[in-house]
This record gives C-alpha cells, structure tokens and sequence, in this order.
C-alpha cells in the first residue's frame, strides 16, 4: 500500500473513530443513497439503474437506523454538551432565551425518539405505549423543528447585533484601551463568527425539510423523498467538512 493511500486511510479511520464523524459520513452516504434511489427509480431509468434502486433505498434506511441507534448511545455526550451550553449565559437577553428554548427542544427531541425507538423494538414492552410509537416519531421531529425555528431566529439576531458575542464584546472593551493590535484580533474574531453564522445558517436551513418531512405520519408530508436527499446531502458534507478538519 503507497504512503499516499496509508495517510487517506489513518485520516478516514480518525474521522470516524469520533461521534461526530461517524455521523457526518453515515449521513452523507445515507443521503447519497437516498438521492440515488428517487432518481434511479424514474420510469425514464434505464432497466439496469432502475434495477439498483430499490437497492440504494434499502442502504438509505439501514444507515438512517444505524443513526438513530448512534444517537440512542449518544445521550450521555448530548446531555454533557447541553449542560455545558446551558451554563453560559449569552450577553444578550433575546440570544440567550432562543438558544435555552432550542436546547429545551433539542433535549425533548431527543428523549421522545429514543422512546419511539425503544418500544418499536419493544425494549419498552408497554401495551399502552405501543399505539403511540408513530405519535412518538412525529412529536419528536416537531420538537426538532421547533429547534430549528429558535436557531433561525437566534441567527437573525445575531446578525442585527452585528455577529458579536460576548467574547467580542470583551475584545472590543480591551481593545479600546490597548490599540491598533487589539482591533485587528477583534476584527478577525468577527470575521470567523460571520464565516461560522453562514455555515450554521446553511446548515440550519437544510435540516428544515428533513424536519417538516419526518413531522408527518408516512404518506401524508408534503416534502418530496428528493427534496429531503438533497437536504440531508448537504447537511452531511457540511458536517463531514468539519469532522475532517477536526481530525487533522
């Protein structure tokens, strides 16, 4: 095996040796699959490729369990996370508010669906609480939803306030008093908070169909299967970008 090869090899084995990049790369070849299967399955298809497709949407749904299951064994890193966050109070009150309210959202989000995916494989063996594992699924992802909405919002104000945070505000009382230097670090701080608000903006944004998509009981939603694959596609290559760039 070439040198060359072996680096590719140890980074992709660095990348998914941690929670966040196994996720970023099941959820790009998930979505990938995904993405395949509607366009392989178009009556247009050649015989051959159409023959493929049921293929490619199996390999969709196996992944897409096998993130939920991650997730499932994921809540003692999600609660570390969430507590951490919650500690931090944001300079501003409304910032503060929307981003307690996402992660209240985030946390309910994350307890019905592991609920949802513990009676359906009857781990939770209740017959009260069999009739309402699809009530289960939904809720969850209209908690994820309203996640969504709050990060939205959060997003709009930060960019009234001009992208600061309060590490900036800090920066900006220190660097009145130590000059030209100073401004400069803030100045960069800004920016990478600009390039960060962007990519949580496009990230945000394409969780949103995914969201409204899985909000409805099957059959009923009124996203298309091509519209959540290209979504969560992009979703995944922003999350991918990010696991590589921390895995180097």
């Amino acid at each position: 095996m070439s040198p060359k090869a072996t680096t590719t090899s140890d980074r992709f084995a660095r990348v998914i040796s941690t929670p966040a990049g196994l996720d970023a790369t099941l959820a790009t070849i998930c979505y990938t699959s995904l993405l395949l299967h509607t366009q392989f399955s178009n009556s247009r298809t050649p015989s051959r490729l159409a023959n493929l497709s049921p293929a490619f949407r199996n390999l969709y749904n196996l992944l897409e369990d096998t993130r939920v299951y991650t997730r499932l064994t994921g809540l003692v890193a999600l609660y570390t996370a969430i507590r951490e966050t919650w500690a931090i109070r944001q300079h501003d009150v409304v910032s503060d508010i929307l981003l307690r309210s996402s992660l209240l959202a985030v946390t309910t989000y994350q307890v019905l669906e592991n609920i949802a995916l513990l009676v359906q494989h009857n781990v939770l063996r209740s017959r009260r609480l069999k009739p309402w594992e699809g009530w289960f699924w939904t809720t969850s992802n209209r908690f994820w939803l309203a996640a969504l909405f709050c990060d939205l919002a959060r997003l709009a104000r930060a960019r009234q306030l001009g992208f600061e945070d309060d590490s900036v505000v800090a920066g900006n009382d220190a660097a009145t008093e130590e000059g030209h230097e100073s401004l400069s670090q803030v100045e960069n701080a800004v920016n990478l908070l600009r390039k960060q608000w962007w990519q949580e903006l496009l990230m945000t944004a394409a969780s949103l169909p995914m969201a409204v998509n899985w909000s409805f009981a099957e059959g009923e939603s009124p996203v298309n299967e091509t519209l959540v694959a290209g979504a969560g596609l992009v979703g995944g290559l922003i999350m991918l970008k990010d696991a590589v760039k921390y895995a180097l």
